[in-house]
């Protein structure tokens, strides 16, 4: 009775709204996009910081004159966004062989080409914002084009394989997929089907992004400082890695690499080991729960990937795109299409939980220490 109830509504909603919107199918065109999003990140720094201050509070913004308006002055990023949203490739021209982030040595958040966090999480709230602006005027087409873009670029920046950036674009699609799923009852039968066959980017390597963050914080660090031809400015940086913003001098630097060779030999040997367990199944990863806690946390200005935990994101993230298809499954063919859809923790069909306005997905829990399983609220506000 309950599906049957919201299939009426979605198909009611697709005769108010009219299905001539064309089909939005993912990336197509050629070039890369990394070029556009460069663009739109320029204009971002060109504005007011007070403006996107605004943005962090998309959930809750009143959709007014003034939220409206600021959406708009964003309107040339966002048109470049949605421009490189459409294109497959996406070469951020990152060096992974330096840790610098604009010109300036930084080992934890290294260099990643023209890729600009602060400008993506601006962009990110833009999108979200504006998609619940075109939600309550009623224009959902719109909408779900702004969420499936955001889905889009979060893949792409995802795909720098680097942890800082991994984190930011799983963040970001899961927000989209939550906010999706908020909307999804009241879609007609077209949009419910122009989600579901999105075409999105590939997701995040994590084994790659493990060997990046080598190349990055212990390689470069062991190759400079075993060279033999210092300079000043290569003495300061591999200092400053190693916690110590004292000046040293040139004859001193054999004497003192010394005390560290052992944090050097330490931290090689723990980042190759992420990388042998990094991309082994969740499950399996789990078991490594202790030794991963266990394993040196820094050495010196180092960190040590946080491997479990982006892991857990990223099968949160996996978990939630599976259980909004299933959610579309059964809003258009019913609960015998939903079980056909199975969870990728369990191989089994999701449960379902039925509520006043909606219904509830319901998964696993992803980590003993979990006090819920993992949920998908469809029709309902996220927590």
């Amino acid at each position: 009775m309950r599906t049957h109830t919201l299939r009426s509504i979605a198909i009611l909603a697709g005769l108010t709204l009219g299905l001539g919107a064309p089909v939005y199918g993912g990336p197509v065109a050629a070039g890369n996009a990394a070029d556009d999003y460069a663009k739109a990140f320029k204009f971002l720094r060109a504005q007011p910081e007070s403006l996107c201050e605004n943005l962090w509070d998309w959930k809750n913004i009143l959709v007014c004159e003034h939220s409206i308006s600021i959406v708009d002055h964003l309107r040339p990023a966002l048109d470049l966004v949605a421009r490189a949203a459409a294109i497959d490739h996406c070469d951020w021209q990152c060096d992974y062989d330096a840790p610098f982030h604009n010109g300036v040595f930084d080992p934890v958040y290294p260099d990643a080409g023209v890729l600009d966090v602060d400008s993506f999480k601006n962009l990110r709230n833009a999108l979200l914002l504006r998609a619940r602006i075109h939600q309550h005027h009623g224009r959902m087409d719109e909408a779900i084009t702004d969420l499936l873009t955001l889905r889009t670029m979060a893949r792409h920046v995802a795909g720098v394989n680097l942890e800082w950036a991994g984190l930011c674009g799983m963040a970001a699609e899961l927000s989209a997929i939550q906010l999706l799923a908020h909307w999804l009852p009241d879609l007609a039968p077209d949009q419910l089907r122009r989600i579901r066959d999105h075409d999105l980017p590939d997701r995040a390597d994590f084994r790659q992004m493990m060997i990046n963050e080598k190349r990055l914080k212990v390689d470069w660090l062991i190759r400079t400082a075993n060279a033999k031809d210092y300079d000043e400015l290569s003495r300061r940086r591999v200092f400053e890695c190693l916690g110590n913003r004292d000046h040293f001098p040139k004859e001193a630097i054999p004497r003192t690499l010394i005390l560290f060779n052992k944090q050097f030999n330490d931290a090689d040997r723990h980042f190759t080991e992420l990388i042998e367990v990094s991309d082994a199944p969740w499950p399996q990863l789990r078991k490594k729960k202790k030794w991963l806690s266990l394993a040196p946390d820094g050495y010196g200005g180092l960190v040590a990937p946080r491997i479990l935990s982006n892991r857990r994101m990223s099968e949160m993230e996996i978990a939630k795109s599976v259980m909004l298809e299933a959610s579309i499954a059964m809003l258009l063919d019913g609960e015998e299409a939903f079980a056909k859809v199975p969870n990728p923790h369990s191989n089994q069909p999701f449960q379902i939980r039925w509520i006043d306005a909606g219904f509830e997905v319901v998964s696993v829990r992803l980590a003993e220490s979990d006090d819920q399983p993992l949920t998908l609220k469809v029709g309902l506000p996220q927590e």
